[in-house]
């Protein structure tokens, strides 16, 4: 084999790449044991909600009109790759396990773009000991085992590699990493729409002051090459995401229905909460504290390295939601849509450049395996105090409540749900029976909800007086939105639903209990269940493009590698 032919011999004789390797298999085997044998989703926010959504498009992936939940409504206000990729997966596996394959799919760009991200200041040995790191962060473990925010965690490793193929082409004006880029940036934004908004405008800003302070201090001759470069590639990424977020903004534009707040604890004070301080600003960042105690030194010594330091003060800043003034000065009427955890989260993935310098700094292995192990504690610490406290409901076995609502006479009559929290969106991919109720607030169509200022009536109880009020509204009145049944999974509800008339079903459903309305209630007319969504079919293309778009971008992606590693050039692309 000649020295221009790839060998997997030669990634074991790269240090860096051997780093990498190491990482993705410490990242599989932590997750993924956590995730297939722990089944640590099932506790999550929202993990049952992408499952759900799923459920909807896997026999269409052009499809956007859901029934299921409210008073139906369309889709295409949520990013659509991750549910498209867990139903694609679902093809030869149960949705639920296709979820875990995407999440490791997720996990795994996670730590290969950690790598590549920290290679813009960072030599390969560093670098790999950064994806290490990446590995048994914080802040990923939050997004994947307590929040189930695999979008974010999706679309912010997609930005590492768009920013990986961005600062190649600015360095090089090689087409191949304009276009790898370029795929990766539409895919970030059919992935997640917060972190296309909010995580790769910082990014491409630090990356392109970052390129322009390199070639102004270093080699002026290029400097307007790579401003040009800078420039072609911002305008094509705007034009392309654009593109494929026409539905999206159609949706914003036209069809957005108003919200009273929904109040979240990142909005307030963290210092008259320190539970939420703890939970949605110190966790994220806990395994990068020492590369927070470097930033002042970093700042002060490594002129390219500045940028990078701006940015994680500013993601620290809004991470800290209502503590401060600014997010509500920054994002406006819009800050009361947000919620801030994100962003600490975004400036922990940030400061794994700083981490990999401090790997660096230390020469001797002894000492970089007491870091390592120094990080794995911090991880392992989270997951003890996240064993400890419980987020949702314990499970319960739905199927017989499943059954139940899918009979030919039930299925054509909505439900609530009252205290199964997120396995709320499990039941509603188990049965074809519509809810009152949904958890994805962004669109709901319900006025009652829109105005309420709650989450869910699932959830009445944690929103005291007005969660009541709500309640009561459905429950005293469930022939206004045909509802029939409710099922209980808290006991605290029972006097609520005697006090209107809702008698109890006789039946084994298990740990849960059916009650229906005594009053006469119409079941649905067939038509609610063929409505379809208005879209027109480019916009439907659009919305169905995400898989083919990234699969052109993994081929694009591994061409241009398996390339460059062949001729000894992959690790060519640091600024300094």
């Amino acid at each position: 084999m000649t020295n221009r032919q790839f060998s997997f011999r030669k990634i074991f004789d790269s240090p860096g790449l051997m780093l990498v390797f190491i990482g993705i298999i410490l990242a599989l085997g932590i997750h993924g044991f956590l995730l297939i044998n722990q089944h640590s989703y099932q506790g999550t926010y929202d993990a049952y909600v992408h499952i759900f959504f799923a459920s909807k498009v896997k026999n269409h992936l052009g499809m956007t009109w859901v029934y299921n939940w409210f008073e139906g409504f369309d889709l295409v206000s949520y990013p659509p790759l991750v549910p498209q990729l867990i139903a694609a997966f679902s093809r030869w596996m149960p949705l639920e396990r296709a979820y875990v394959a995407v999440q490791l799919l997720a996990i795994t760009l996670m730590v290969t773009g950690s790598y590549r991200f920290c290679r813009l200041w960072l030599a390969p040995l560093p670098s790999g000991y950064a994806a290490i790191c990446a590995a048994l962060m914080t802040s990923m473990a939050q997004q994947i085992h307590q929040f189930g925010q695999l979008p974010t965690c999706f679309a912010t490793a997609l930005v590492l590699h768009a920013m990986y193929y961005f600062s190649r082409w600015c360095l090089t004006g090689a087409i191949g990493s304009l276009v790898a880029g370029l795929l990766y940036t539409v895919i970030t934004s059919l992935a997640h729409h917060l972190t296309f908004f909010l995580f790769f405008p910082v990014a491409f800003g630090i990356v392109s002051l970052t390129l322009s302070m390199g070639v102004n201090r270093y080699d002026r001759q290029c400097q307007a090459p790579v401003f040009r470069r800078i420039s072609l590639f911002f305008l094509l990424a705007v034009m392309s995401a654009g593109l494929v977020l026409h539905p999206f903004f159609e949706f914003v534009l036209q069809k957005m229905p108003h919200q009273a707040e929904i109040p979240h604890a990142t909005r307030a004070n963290y210092f008259a909460d320190i539970a939420s301080m703890l939970n949605f600003f110190i966790a994220p960042l806990a395994s990068c504290f020492l590369g927070i105690l470097l930033v002042p030194k970093i700042f002060r010594d490594h002129f390219l390295l500045r940028p990078l330091v701006i940015g994680i003060l500013f993601f620290c800043l809004l991470g800290l939601g209502g503590t401060t003034p600014v997010p509500a000065f920054i994002f406006g009427k819009f800050w009361k849509i947000f919620t801030f955890d994100r962003f600490a989260a975004w400036a922990a993935v940030l400061l794994l450049p700083m981490i990999g310098y401090l790997f660096s700094l230390i020469q001797k292995p002894i000492l970089r395996m007491i870091l390592i192990a120094l990080q794995a504690s911090l991880l392992i610490s989270y997951f003890a105090v996240l064993r400890g406290v419980k987020f949702q409901p314990d499970p319960v076995d739905l199927n017989p409540v499943a059954n139940f609502l899918s009979q030919p006479d039930k299925k054509t009559f909505r439900y609530v749900t009252l205290g199964l929290g997120s396995q709320m969106a499990k039941l509603s991919y188990m049965t074809p029976a519509p809810s009152v109720d949904g958890l994805y607030f962004t669109a709901r169509t319900t006025k009652v909800l829109r105005n309420s200022g709650i989450e869910a009536i699932d959830s009445a109880k944690y929103f005291g007086e007005q969660g009541q009020k709500v309640l009561e509204a459905y429950l005293e009145h469930p022939e206004d939105y045909n509802l029939r049944y409710a099922v209980v999974n808290d006991e605290f509800y029972v006097a609520m639903l005697r006090k209107h008339d809702w008698r109890l079903l006789q039946g084994n459903f298990g740990n849960l209990k059916i009650w229906e309305s005594r009053k006469t209630t119409r079941a649905l007319p067939k038509s609610y269940f063929k409505q379809r969504s208005s879209l027109g079919s480019l916009s439907q293309f659009f919305w169905s493009c995400g898989i083919p778009v990234l699969l052109i971008a993994f081929f694009v992606d591994a061409r241009i590698w398996l390339r460059a590693f062949s001729h000894g050039e992959v690790n060519e692309t640091r600024v300094n």
